[in-house]
């Protein structure tokens, strides 16, 4: 691996690890790199790089100074999913300053230690601890330094790593802000295949909008896009990006953000929110605090369901809770509304753009009284209610009227359906076929057979397709953009050619292994284009058995191009398209609740379209409809 510097410290590799255009990709490869000993004369340094993991359970090192096998120092990821800084040079076994990290999203890690023998820890450019060590100085472990792993590649990182930098002095949190934000974006060795795609649309005309936020700080701030000017002062939660945006997390102890004392709102009332979250009682956002008249509404998680809360009289005996009956707290992102009613005395949930319930206050409430309490998210003061929000909020907003169901069901499929791969950056068509590793900068991994990237006309349109040349598995490991969670869930779309009738083509878009629907440890969902007649089968599949869940006769003969779609609920429902006739109708299951890959299995002359010659999407993961 180069060292960009210009300084010679070129990295060799310990195991197998893969480099994609994004970064290099340690997933379950027990690999690691080694820098060699040429940093053994530094003195105060900082290590820093943009890091994400795939999954906790068992220590993980992401980089290293190891002397021997008592004398090391490092930055690693406890078993807990604890970002630390680790000294034992003459103190076995010290972790220092850690906190909580993210599985499955880029985080910009540094550490350091300055000339005074301090060591600091910063998570995406905000300190999570610092202190004097009793080690000395960095040159006292003369030994390798290890992106990875430690020596040998011992607890090795499983996850990916983009760029690490080493540099000869300390650098400030200013100095630390400006690098990550400089290198946020960058891409090496090329480009990216996730899109963050901001959900959140302000239209500066909404008179009746009274709070929104972005999740978007400004130093230690959270603007309001409203014009009222409600900002807020964000209190520990860090900030990181989804592939719905930005967002901050909420560790669940002690994080909040204090938005002021407005968004009183006495009349009818709308509170939206999208959040992940696996925490089953928490406040999302609130204006209920302990004293007197100090309380109005607040948006909870109540056995994992939305509730809300509203007080007329700002007294601490008015608040009302009302259960919506869909649970939320299933670890991927949903889109929670309650709409409140002060004529009718009721509340109105919706999850994910669909209605769910309407309940009615026990009491009268007779309005929302305003009180000068703060409004916080993450917390509410009184603990009455619910503890402290653990997991993602990604947006909030507030509205001084009821939202229409046509507008909440706009709202969550506007941001629902954001794109989050993109197959084609600028794909060169092959020379030759590939029969291992990747295909191309496509993201997609040959694992047999032969496969290249060529081009094809469908519809009258040029396009880039992938093309299988002699049987085999190709597969594109979805851990890269999103966790286990999301990639069983939402909707995919593909268009496919069968060349021959006597060919099976498989489309395995939920799989937890590299294989086919029949593979012997596949567990997951799929389509299948049929050899013994002109349809396509939606199988569940279960250690390579198969149950279908559907299917669809009626194509023309191999050789025509088909799009398929599949939308797949956290409810277990189903729906399948075959081009624009619905081809099954509500199917359910929930056998399988986690993916990793999308495989293809084809024959020799099967296609997958990849892209139009622009470079636009046809193989494609969305959220869609969860």
């Amino acid at each position: 691996m180069d060292d960009l510097s210009g300084n010679g410290n070129d990295g060799t590799f310990t195991g197998t690890p893969q480099f994609t255009r994004e970064c290099l990709s340690l997933i379950d490869s027990a690999s690691s790199v080694s820098m060699g000993t040429g940093f053994n004369s530094l003195n105060a340094v900082t290590v820093s790089g943009w890091v994400k993991i795939a999954r906790i359970g068992s220590d993980q090192w992401l980089f290293s100074k190891h002397l021997n096998a008592t004398d090391s120092w490092g930055v690693y990821v406890t078993a807990a999913g604890d970002l630390a800084i680790w000294d034992d040079i003459d103190n076995a076994g010290a972790t220092l300053y850690s906190t909580a990290i993210s599985v499955g999203e880029w985080h910009y890690v540094t550490a350091v230690i300055a000339s005074d023998k301090e060591q600091l820890l910063y998570l995406d450019g905000v300190l999570i601890g610092s202190g004097t060590a009793t080690a000395d100085f960095w040159d006292s472990y003369a030994g390798e330094f290890h992106v990875g792993a430690i020596t040998g590649a011992t607890s090795p990182f499983n996850g990916q790593i983009r760029g690490c930098e080493i540099i000869s002095r300390e650098l400030d949190i200013t100095e630390i802000n400006n690098v990550m934000a400089e290198t946020r974006a960058q891409r090496w060795p090329t480009k990216a295949r996730a899109r963050i795609h901001p959900i959140m649309s302000i239209d500066g005309n909404q008179t009746d909008l009274e709070a929104a936020y972005d999740m978007r700080p400004q130093g230690d701030r959270l603007i309001d896009a409203s014009p009222n000017g409600n900002d807020g002062t964000i209190n520990r939660p860090f900030h990181g990006q989804t592939l719905l945006g930005d967002h901050l997390f909420f560790d669940g102890v002690d994080d909040y953000v204090d938005c002021g004392t407005g968004m009183n709102v006495p009349d009818d009332a709308t509170w939206e929110a999208w959040i992940r979250t696996t925490d089953a009682n928490a406040v999302i956002a609130s204006k209920w605090n302990a004293g007197v008249a100090k309380r109005g509404w607040a948006l909870v998680l109540t056995t994992g369901r939305i509730s809300l809360f509203i007080s007329s009289t700002g007294a601490n005996s008015e608040g009302e809770i009302d259960n919506s009956g869909v649970r939320v707290d299933d670890g991927v992102p949903h889109h929670v509304v309650a709409v409140y009613d002060k004529s009718e005395n009721t509340v109105d949930f919706y999850v994910d753009g669909v209605f769910d319930e309407t309940d009615t206050f026990t009491t009268t409430t007779g309005g929302i009284f305003s009180s000068n309490g703060e409004v916080l998210l993450g917390d509410e003061h009184s603990g009455g209610i619910g503890g402290f929000y653990a997991g993602d909020i990604i947006e909030f907003q507030m509205h001084r009227r009821k939202l229409t169901p046509a507008e909440i069901f706009a709202k969550y499929e506007t941001s629902a359906n954001a794109i989050q791969y993109k197959s084609d950056w600028g794909t060169p068509v092959s020379d030759a076929a590939v029969a291992t590793g990747p295909l191309e900068d496509t993201g997609w991994v040959v694992d047999s057979g032969t496969f290249i990237v060529s081009t094809d006309t469908i519809e009258g349109q040029r396009v880039k397709v992938i093309e299988c040349v002699t049987a085999g598995v190709v597969y594109l490991d979805m851990l890269q953009f999103m966790t286990t969670k999301e990639a069983a869930f939402g909707t995919w779309e593909l268009r496919v050619l069968k060349a021959n009738t006597a060919d099976d083509l498989d489309m395995v878009f939920i799989a937890d292994a590299i294989g086919g629907l029949e593979a012997g440890t596949q567990d997951g969902y799929g389509f299948r284009y049929m050899n013994t007649d002109d349809g396509i089968y939606l199988y569940e599949t279960v250690g390579g058995g198969l149950t279908e869940l559907g299917h669809f006769i009626g194509l023309t003969a191999a050789g025509s191009w088909y799009l398929l779609h599949l939308d797949r609920r956290v409810s277990g429902m189903f729906d399948m398209w075959i081009g624009d006739d619905s081809a099954v109708g509500s199917a359910s299951d929930t056998t399988t609740v986690t993916g990793r890959y999308i495989c293809l299995e084809m024959d020799a002359g099967g296609k997958a379209s990849l892209s139009n010659t622009a470079g636009d999407y046809c193989i494609i993961k969305r959220l869609g409809v969860v």
